[in-house]
């Protein structure tokens, strides 16, 4: 699913940015802090539910967890549970 293109234009091309020198450095940071797959991902993601979860996205950063609605459900997780799901290495970000 992670290497799957759907819609190419939805995603943070890194090669594209990799060739204009002003972002070099960045690409390499995203690179080594683990960030470049997660920011790479493509799925087709419905708008009416991407819009749901902006709109009802809550963040605590001093308790370190995020909440949102899709539908009638709530969602929570911590932010440690989020980097988990989404295969980041959460105590390197942390120390940033």
């Amino acid at each position: 699913m992670v290497k799957k293109t759907v819609f190419k234009h939805q995603t943070i091309d890194l090669g594209y940015m990799r060739t204009h020198p002003v972002m070099t450095e960045l690409v390499d940071r995203f690179e080594t802090m683990g960030l470049a797959n997660f920011l790479q991902h493509r799925c087709d993601w419905n708008k009416t539910v991407i819009h749901q979860f902006y709109a009802t996205l809550e963040i605590s950063i001093e308790e370190e967890n995020i909440w949102w609605k899709t539908g009638k459900r709530v969602y929570y997780a911590t932010f440690a549970q989020f980097a988990a799901a989404n295969q980041l290495d959460y105590d390197f970000l942390k120390d940033e």
